[in-house]
């Protein structure tokens, strides 16, 4: 999909999700995905699962990550 194709299926998504009342695991590699479609924002590392909610960590991982 287009960009703009692609943020208007994942809005319709996100209404759609939120309209049942359900909970949703939405796994991407696109950094502006996740913050349109989430409300909580999980990064994963070797290490294990890093939690970010909608802002940017000081953790060098997140720095580099997001860039």
């Amino acid at each position: 999909l287009d960009g703009i194709t692609k943020m208007c299926v994942i809005a319709d998504f996100k209404k759609t999700i939120k309209s049942l009342s359900l909970s949703c695991l939405w796994i991407t590699h696109d950094l502006q995905e996740a913050k349109v479609i989430s409300d909580r924002i999980l990064l994963l590392n070797e290490y294990g699962i890093k939690e970010i909610n909608r802002s940017i960590s000081n953790e060098k991982f997140a720095k580099e990550l997001v860039g």
